[in-house]
């Protein structure tokens, strides 16, 4: 039983190591392709609070929120 747990968290252990080499590989590609882009987070986050939401209300008309 002791000897199935132990592969049992050693496989547990390398899926995440998989999972988290994978994860740092697609931020990195993230993080390389808004370098490219030339696009600044903080920029982006000033944006996109800039931004006005409409919603319809019961009756038709537009409302901003």
């Amino acid at each position: 039983m002791e000897l199935e747990l132990t592969e049992y968290n050693e496989d547990r252990n390398r899926q995440f190591s998989l999972l988290l080499e994978k994860q740092r590989f697609e931020l990195s590609q993230t993080d390389n392709e808004i370098t490219n882009l030339g696009i600044n987070v903080t920029d982006l986050a000033e944006t996109i609070q800039n931004i006005h939401f409409f919603a319809a209300n019961p009756s038709g008309h537009l409302s901003s929120q």
